[in-house]
């Protein structure tokens, strides 16, 4: 199952797609595919809340600001190497031993992966000098291809066009593509749920 997670800025989304994540785990293996880069005080702030938010909750992180690839993601869990790459935890504090790495043969029938979030994955894609160059159809296609290695995909997004406000052409540009991968998203999901003020409203299920 694929659900899509949309929302504003502090709508509360990040918070309902890990509750989604751990009611569909059921103590089965949970993967938090992390996508925001600690670049100012601010950011490494957000990143620290969201680290203490769901330290206890079972989850093991995987740092992966750009360059999403099935390959790496498929080579961690076959290695078990995601307890050795989970930066954001153990910087915390929260030191994930051995016995939590993940292994792609049971993780496949019974795991459950969440990214978050697009918004942040695509901008450091196009904007951070050490990405690869951005193309839309590889971009989507790294993120559906997480479909190939768990039970159930998690996928948190910004919703765009709502403030009504004229940017620059570069900005317009990467909401232009926000947008056109969100609806491309949206239509291979099996579940589409809009958050707002912290309340899931549901779009599409199927």
């Amino acid at each position: 199952m694929m659900h899509l997670i949309l929302g504003g800025s502090a709508s509360g989304k990040s918070e309902y797609a890990e509750k989604e994540a751990l009611r569909l785990a059921a103590n089965q293996p949970l993967l938090y595919l992390a996508t925001m880069k600690g670049d100012d005080p601010e950011t490494l702030a957000r990143i620290d809340r969201h680290v203490r938010r769901r330290r206890g909750m079972g989850f093991v992180s995987l740092e992966i600001p750009y360059n999403l690839d099935f390959d790496r993601v498929k080579e961690c869990l076959l290695t078990g190497l995601i307890s050795d790459l989970a930066k954001g935890e153990a910087g915390a504090g929260n030191r994930l031993k051995r016995g939590k790495a993940l292994h792609l043969q049971t993780f496949s029938s019974s795991g459950v992966i969440l990214l978050d979030c697009v918004s942040n994955l695509l901008a450091n894609q196009i904007f951070d000098r050490h990405a690869m160059a951005y193309d839309p159809d590889r971009f989507c296609e790294g993120i559906l291809s997480l479909r190939e290695i768990c039970k159930d995909l998690l996928i948190v997004s910004n919703n765009v066009h709502e403030d009504g406000i004229c940017y620059d052409e570069v900005t317009q540009n990467y909401i232009a593509q926000l947008g056109l991968i969100n609806r491309r998203l949206g239509r291979a999901s099996d579940r589409v749920t809009e958050v707002l003020a912290g309340l899931p409203v549901l779009l599409k299920e199927r």
